[in-house]
């Protein structure tokens, strides 16, 4: 039997509402060239009783105990056998022409090695919410004429700025990548991240992207990335120090231009993605300075993987200090939030704080800036619980419901 082109891994984790979707917008595809890998991370619920109901020869399901995400995909890329890897969570959908349009594009331009598309954002009812922009959402708050990276072509800036591709499932590559630059790493909220600035390094111009819808990311309440926002930015702080103290700069920004200049659009565009998280920075900075004191001390090893050492206990004090002090402030980008990829993390600060700041900030913003009509706090109706939503519902007396 020949091998198939793609290898399609599917990570699965108690997602028995949306499993069988997911399998079903891969099977038809208008490109029939894969198999299907299904890795079930050691789900409670009944997603293997589900997976099983989908009846496919080119189906191959694999169980395995409880590792993440990442460790989940990394089994499924080892045990394809096709020329591609394309990853889709279990959550996510593929539009039909999706892998017909990569691989079309792939065997035409064979210089590229990944290869990605635009994005719409559905609801956990299949609801539209909003598309997500290639790098415009990065540069939402960046003012007419500062310098920046904005309108480069580099697709290794833009990432710095920001994780526009959002997501493990907006990857197709060609399998030989990951011996190339590894698998990914063993982060629970941010092995995309990571993954991908390492591509875009190494693969240096080779990386592709599609101007078009290819991909459906459902935002819900159980998204990973909702459980412990604190967390989610610390590891971003480590990945961006990891990564920026490994690089050659030389190779990094090779356009001749005056040092200065590079600065000046390297501090306007580095990690826009977070501009309401101050501490961010300070977080990077120090992870970098002691990486380069220490004679490049592995900051995954040290930082990360021992979830007791007192940086990181340090380092989420601030961010949790710093969610109390600007509840006001988020509110009040809230208009900025529909247009800017740093909405799954800033909404989430207004989840997490108590249920009576909650509530008489946003009965305060509904007179002050209107927020209700607004398409934003859709997504904060989306993913509140029903008992808040029910209580929120009982403040608002004027506009309705929002969205």
């Amino acid at each position: 039997m020949s091998k198939p082109v793609i290898s399609v891994v599917i990570p699965l984790y108690n997602h028995e509402k949306y499993i069988e979707s997911c399998l079903r917008s891969v099977l038809n595809q208008s490109y029939q060239d894969f198999e299907i890998i299904i890795i079930n991370d050691g789900s409670t619920d009944r997603s293997e009783e589900v997976v099983k109901t989908v009846r496919d020869n080119r189906i191959r399901y694999v169980y395995q105990t409880n590792q993440g995400a990442a460790q989940a995909i990394n089994r499924g890329i080892k045990l394809g056998t096709g020329e591609f890897i394309s990853i889709l969570n279990s959550d996510d959908l593929y539009l039909p022409d999706r892998l017909q349009t990569l691989i079309q594009f792939s065997r035409k331009n064979n210089q590229f090695k990944a290869f990605f598309g635009e994005i719409e954002i559905i609801d956990s009812n299949d609801n539209f919410v909003r598309n997500k922009n290639f790098t415009e959402d990065n540069y939402v708050l960046l003012n007419e004429g500062q310098p920046s990276f904005k309108d480069d072509q580099d697709f290794l800036v833009h990432l710095l700025s920001g994780n526009f591709l959002v997501t493990t499932s907006n990857l197709l590559c060609l399998k030989s990548i990951f011996d190339e630059i590894g698998y990914f790493r063993n982060l629970k909220y941010t092995h995309d991240y990571d993954f991908f600035l390492r591509l875009a390094y190494h693969c240096r111009n080779q990386v592709y992207y599609h101007k078009e819808i290819l991909l459906k990311y459902r935002l819900h309440s159980a998204n990973s990335l909702k459980s412990d926002l604190d967390l989610l930015l610390y590891e971003i702080s480590i990945v961006l120090a990891e990564f920026m103290s490994s690089v050659d700069f030389n190779r990094l920004f090779s356009h001749g231009q005056n040092p200065c200049d590079l600065m000046a659009k390297f501090l306007n565009s580095f990690n826009r993605f977070n501009f309401l998280n101050t501490a961010i920075d300070k977080i990077i900075l120090t992870a970098v300075l002691f990486k380069l004191k220490f004679n490049g001390i592995n900051l995954y090893d040290h930082l990360i993987n021992d979830s007791a050492n007192p940086f990181q206990r340090e380092a989420l004090n601030r961010f949790r200090k710093e969610a109390r002090d600007n509840l006001k402030e988020y509110l009040s980008y809230s208009q900025l939030l529909l247009t800017c990829n740093a909405y799954q993390q800033q909404l989430n600060r207004i989840y997490t704080s108590r249920a009576y700041q909650l509530f008489s900030a946003l009965k305060k913003a509904q007179k002050n800036i209107k927020m209700f009509p607004l398409l934003p706090f859709q997504w904060a109706w989306i993913l509140l619980p029903d008992k808040i939503r029910n209580k929120i519902k009982g403040i608002i007396t004027t506009t309705g419901e929002p969205g």
